[in-house]
């Protein structure tokens, strides 16, 4: 058994402040612009628990929408969903859990 799940530790949401024992960070693309012969992005590390995680990135899928117009359905394919599928998964993402082994991150942490 995963020991993480036996014993979580729980962090506090940089954004809303609640505890969790899945803060996840993604890194998600942002500030999307296609016109037609120039296409740019940029990525945009965010951690937060799994309810703040989805409403970034359900945000930026609305900001996105006007500015990616024919290559957001991509983003939403290729980038965002899987993003927004693992926010539901249980337990914090690899990144954090490595924070938390090398006693970076504890329940005091503060996210850059």
């Amino acid at each position: 058994m995963d020991r993480q799940l036996e014993n979580p530790v729980l962090l506090k949401c940089p954004h809303c402040g609640q505890e969790s024992d899945s803060i996840k960070q993604f890194t998600i693309a942002t500030g999307i612009l296609c016109l037609l012969v120039h296409f740019s992005w940029k990525p945009v590390h965010y951690t937060a628990c799994p309810s703040c995680m989805r409403k970034f990135i359900l945000g930026r899928m609305i900001v996105n929408l006007i500015t990616a117009n024919i290559t957001w359905p991509i983003f939403i394919i290729v980038s965002w969903g899987p993003q927004f599928a693992r926010s539901f998964s249980r337990g914090h993402t690899r990144w954090i859990r490595k924070q938390i082994a090398e006693g970076k991150l504890g329940v005091d942490a503060t996210f850059a």
